[in-house]
C-alpha cells in the first residue's frame, strides 16, 4: 500500500489531496481490525477517497463539497444482526452498504443542490472474521481484500450496481482501474477465468 495516495494515479489530477472535501468517519467497533491491519483506518480513508474521486460523479466534479461518509469495522455478529434486520438474510456477509440515496437519485440532486451544501452518502460496514476467511480462501492479502471491498461499496453508495451484467461490467472496470492505481490486481480475474473455461467446454466442437 503506497503511504502517497497521490503517487499511483499518474498525473495527479483526481487523488485525495490534504485539503479535499471528503469526511470519511471510521469507527472500529471490533478492535481485532487493529491488531490485522494497523493502519486500518488510512487504509480505509484512501481507498473510499479514491472510488469517489474517480467515480463518474467524482470526475464530474459533483463531489466538490463538503462531503460524508462512515465506514464501521465490526464483528461477524454484529453484521450478522443488520444482515437479518435490513436484507432479511440469515448470517454475516463481507460488507453492507447503505446508501443515502436511492438508485440514480444522488447526481441530480447534486446538481440542484448549493455547491458549499454538505452532502451524506451512506454507511458501510466491514465484517471482520468474514473478510480475513475470504482474503485467505481467495490467496489475497487481508488489505487488498479490504481496499476492494471498500471500494465496492463506496461505489454502491453512489448509485453503481451489478443487478444485470451491463451494470455489473461497468462497475467492475471502474472497480479494477481504481485497485489497479495502487498495485492490486484484478479482483474479478479468477470469476472470468472460470466463467471463459466454462464457456469453452459448453461448445459444441
Amino acid at each position: 500500500m503506497p503511504e502517497d495516495p497521490i503517487s499511483p494515479f499518474g498525473d495527479g489530477s483526481a487523488v485525495a489531496t490534504d485539503d479535499d472535501p471528503f469526511d470519511i468517519q471510521i469507527h472500529i467497533s471490533d478492535s481485532t481490525w487493529l491488531s490485522l491491519i494497523p493502519q486500518s483506518d488510512t487504509l480505509i480513508a484512501t481507498m473510499a477517497k479514491a472510488a469517489l474521486l474517480h467515480s463518474d460523479i467524482g470526475m464530474a466534479g459533483l463531489l466538490a463539497r463538503p462531503t460524508e461518509l462512515s465506514v464501521e469495522l465490526a464483528d461477524d455478529a454484529r453484521v450478522a444482526a443488520l444482515n437479518m434486520a435490513f436484507r432479511g438474510k440469515a448470517g454475516s456477509t463481507n460488507v453492507l452498504s447503505f446508501p443515502a440515496f436511492e438508485g440514480d437519485d444522488l447526481e441530480p440532486t447534486l446538481q440542484t443542490l448549493p455547491a458549499e451544501m454538505p452532502v451524506g452518502l451512506g454507511d458501510l460496514i466491514l465484517a471482520c472474521g468474514v473478510v480475513g476467511r475470504e482474503a485467505q480462501a481467495q490467496g489475497k492479502t487481508l488489505a487488498d481484500h479490504v481496499s476492494h471491498l471498500v471500494v465496492h461499496g463506496v461505489l454502491h453508495c453512489l448509485g453503481y450496481d451489478h443487478i444485470n451484467e451491463d451494470e455489473a461490467e461497468e462497475m467492475e472496470a471502474l472497480e479494477r482501474r481504481i485497485l489497479g492505481g495502487f498495485g492490486i490486481s484484478d479482483p474479478y480475474q479468477d470469476h472470468r477465468d472460470q466463467k471463459n473455461s466454462a464457456a469453452i467446454k459448453g461448445r459444441t466442437p
